[in-house]
């Protein structure tokens, strides 16, 4: 009986220390030029799909959360110009910027398969940044 207690109390203690996290829309405003319905889509896919293989727990109540992703998209992509961009992490309860990843860009070719410089941009930020990024919030 002992036992159970002490791994219902473990169980609990370690949840209760997790961070969770929302993933917001893109903010494009700095860029100028709206973000299509899919592309966001994609990019809060790949957002949601990098924290939960780093063991972060992904809500879809803003307001239940400790933090908030927001990837911000600073200049579009136009000929031979990549599109760049950064992703924010924001306090939820005070909206407070606590952590930014590097800039970052992404420019379409053939050698990435097309893929859109919107989503290539955040792509990189996820694959190379967010492993070292996570571990430096609280």
């Amino acid at each position: 009986m002992k036992k159970i207690l002490f791994i219902l109390v473990l169980f609990f203690s370690l949840n209760s220390f997790s961070q969770t996290f929302f993933v917001d829309k893109t903010d494009s405003q700095k860029a100028g030029v709206p973000v299509k319905i899919e592309v966001e889509q994609t990019i809060n896919y790949i957002i949601k799909a990098k924290l939960a293989e780093l063991g972060k727990e992904v809500i879809n109540d803003k307001s239940k959360s400790d933090y908030i992703v927001k990837p911000v998209l600073i200049r579009k992509s136009g000929y031979a110009k990549s599109a760049k961009g950064y992703i924010a992490f924001l306090k939820t309860d005070s909206g407070e910027e606590v952590l930014r990843s590097q800039i970052d860009k992404g420019m379409r070719n053939a050698f990435q398969g097309m893929k859109n410089p919107f989503v290539l941009c955040f792509d990189r930020i996820i694959t190379k940044q967010f492993p070292r990024l996570l571990p430096l919030l609280d």
